[in-house]
């Protein structure tokens, strides 16, 4: 399990970059849906067909499913969609998450 300090680098909506992958996926931005632990899941990334029972409800034998990404593979993105990585300022008696390429609020 990684250190519980990364995972609070991150919140869900942030917009980030894939460090692994081929160069299609290194390029794009994802938005984080949600944190689970040291796995993301992230919108747009890939998914995958889990076979279910058919009931009244479900028609479909299948649902699609989200891949979790860890995340130690992810680095967050600035507004001119450079990867930087986070970190933190205190603010009087806040603590402040911060992009370390351009000092921004992140």
């Amino acid at each position: 399990m990684l250190h519980k300090r990364i995972s609070k680098k991150y919140k869900t909506g942030d917009k980030v970059f894939l460090l692994v992958g081929s160069k299609d996926y290194k390029r794009k931005v994802y938005t984080i849906k949600s944190i689970n632990g040291d796995h993301v899941l992230l919108d747009g990334y890939k998914t995958r067909k889990r076979s279910v029972k058919i009931t009244q409800e479900n028609t479909e034998n299948y649902s699609v499913v989200d891949i979790p990404v860890h995340i130690s593979n992810i680095v967050a993105s600035t507004d001119d969609g450079k990867p930087s990585r986070v970190g933190f300022k205190v603010d009087g008696d806040q603590k402040i998450r911060v992009l370390k390429k351009n000092q921004k609020k992140y």
